[in-house]
């Protein structure tokens, strides 16, 4: 199968030249608990009808049957309430939250609602043992079961790519059409890209050859250059970054967006011609160009060896969907694009949005952050423009998006992703016109973006250390939420590094003997992430040595003031003492104490 395909990679080297082998990194996992639960009301679902020709074959190249489609649907559908559905006997305020005991409010989450949630940390991903038989609201047992063996056969990276990387950037089609499209067996490249992202989340699958099977399967002159190769190279990038191969994955993101711009991607025809009459595949080609212009502002803004290419880039592409309308194969006849999303303000009766499209639009932000910065930054403009979107997007945003948790308690990761972009794109924008010391943090290389690490004119520095303040304190807010770490998004531990820059400046800029217990709690919480993360992935073990270094300088040179500072306190206390017992000696009135008192009286 291939989508908008162009002639075959002629071996220029244009695409095996940014894909040179890079030697693997070992990495960790992180395994959830069981749950049961009732379904939701109205689980079943439907599924867009996949059209088919005489010999059942459909025309995405999908073998498969409508009722089996429609049943799958049901299922996921099934397992999404029983992931979300259940009622336990404890609050949240008493639950793990990925490593870190911290209360959470569950009401500024979950406006409305009186019942008790399970704890995503209690809910395995092992939904498979969920049957709707047995799916009452019985309360979840104090002692979770015993793990299964980890899976790390081809189909195990393949449902540890779904369960763990896909809901944060849920470009490929759903986990059943997949699998059904994956097995044509004409498609290595990509099967081989996604089990190589699910290795990075489960250590023993990992082998030294598999980065250089993918580089050798996307460099064969023979492979269609079409969406699907897009697809993997997408893929490939992300896993360089985990990969701490912060180079080869800006070269890899490079090439991925000539060739997405090359075959036309981000023009709204491309998804019609491609899609195979099927509205499913549409989305996913849709998602696809999205995916590869939100990468490149993520790439843009932790990635010192990457540049921004889609600066202002105009497409008339449409949105894409929420999430379940896609999951579920439901995807709306009639769809949004950017500019419906600019004037919804204006409209008579304002139109919903999905997550994707929130997302989409911090990319746009973290864009407006990019020219205020370059050059010189000294146009002001440009900074208040940048400074007004960014307010101006918390303010508008719908009341069920202002935080990533749903309203039966599952976790948005796409949402998620989105606030966590603004609150980076408010670092960047506020930290280098601050007061906070960038002298202080110029160890810590990676996750920040080269035009990060020079002061810039802004005026007002006390209000721009207030703002970095605040959004480094957000990034803080998303890692209290009560779901694993490791669902994030793999770019999550760079909006840490920026978090953590941010208190680390400000804890250098405050004075010793200045309470700053708030501050370490939020570093030794940010350095907490770091390291869960980095027994995973590669890079983020990278930057938490460099945070952790930095912390451990500040630490040492405030211990030097602080005790310098208390014995300087001594010894002017022992002064103003020897001065007190000196005057008030009986009978020394010969110095000048006593000379005051023996001047006669005024008249």
């Amino acid at each position: 199968m291939t989508i908008g395909s162009t002639s075959p990679a002629s071996g220029d080297g244009s695409i095996s030249g940014a894909l040179d082998g890079h030697q693997s990194l070992d990495v960790d996992q992180e395994n959830g608990g069981a749950s049961q639960s009732r379904p939701s009301k109205g689980a079943a679902v439907a599924v867009a009808c996949i059209e088919s020709d005489a010999l059942g074959v459909c025309k995405m190249g999908l073998n498969v049957c409508m009722s089996r489609v429609e049943e799958a649907g049901k299922v996921r559908e099934g397992k999404r309430a029983a992931l979300c559905l259940v009622k336990i006997s404890r609050p949240w305020s008493a639950l793990p939250l990925g490593g870190f005991d911290a209360p959470v409010n569950l009401d500024q989450f979950l406006p409305g609602r009186n019942g008790e949630l399970a704890s995503p940390s209690e809910v395995s991903f092992m939904v498979d043992s969920y049957t709707s038989s047995n799916a009452t609201s019985q309360l979840i047992p104090n002692r979770l079961p015993t793990p299964p063996a980890i899976d790390t056969s081809e189909t195990g990276l393949l449902s540890a790519y779904y369960v763990y990387f896909h809901p944060a950037h849920p470009f490929l089609l759903p986990k059943p059409q997949m699998l059904e499209l994956l097995s044509t067996g004409q498609l290595a490249h990509l099967t081989l890209a996604i089990q190589y992202i699910g290795s990075l989340y489960i250590p023993p699958a990992r082998r030294g050859s598999q980065e250089e099977e993918l580089q050798n399967a996307l460099a064969k002159a023979d492979i269609p250059r079409d969406g699907i190769m897009v697809q993997a190279m997408l893929l490939y990038s992300i896993g360089l970054h985990i990969s701490d191969h912060e180079e080869q994955s800006a070269q890899v993101m490079q090439v991925t967006i000539d060739l997405a711009l090359e075959l036309g991607m981000d023009r709204r025809d491309f998804a019609i011609r491609n899609g195979s009459n099927s509205a499913i595949m549409e989305e996913s080609i849709r998602r696809t160009w999205w995916e590869v212009f939100v990468l490149d502002g993520l790439n843009a803004g932790v990635n010192p060896q990457y540049s921004l290419r889609l600066l202002g880039h105009q497409s008339d592409i449409d949105l894409p969907c929420e999430e379940r309308q896609y999951d579920s194969g439901r995807i709306p006849p009639i769809l949004k694009n950017l500019s419906d999303f600019d004037d919804n303000v204006f409209a008579d009766q304002e139109h919903e949005f999905s997550s994707s499209a929130y997302r989409i639009d911090a990319i746009r932000l973290l864009h407006k952050v990019f020219m205020a910065s370059s050059g010189q930054g000294a146009d002001s403009h440009l900074l208040d423009s940048a400074d007004v979107h960014l307010r101006t997007w918390a303010l508008q945003l719908p009341v069920e998006k202002r935080n990533p948790i749903d309203r039966i308690g599952c976790l948005d990761e796409v949402l998620f992703e989105a606030h966590m972009i603004v609150s980076a794109c408010t670092i960047m924008l506020h930290r280098p016109r601050s007061d906070l010391n960038l002298d202080d943090v110029e160890k810590v290389k990676s996750c920040v973006a080269a035009h990060g690490s020079t002061p810039l004119p802004g005026g007002f520095k006390d209000v721009h250390t207030v703002k970095a303040m605040q959004a480094a304190k957000d990034i803080c807010g998303l890692i209290l939420l009560p779901f694993p770490m490791i669902k994030h998004t793999p770019f999550f531990s760079c909006a840490v590094t920026m978090s953590s820059i941010v208190y680390l400046s400000y804890w250098s800029f405050i004075a010793p003997e200045s309470g700053d217990a708030f501050i370490k709690d939020n570093i030794k919480l940010n350095i907490g992430v770091l390291t869960t993360l980095g027994e995973l992935w590669p890079i983020a073990n990278t930057v938490l040595g460099q945070v952790k270094g930095v912390a451990q300088e500040l630490f040492q040179s405030r211990k030097a003031l602080s005790n310098a500072f208390s014995q300087a306190q001594v010894t002017r206390q022992e002064i103003f003492q020897g001065i007190i017992e000196s005057v008030t000696e009986p009978g020394e009135n010969d110095g000048l104490y006593g000379q005051f008192l023996d001047l006669p009286p005024i008249s």
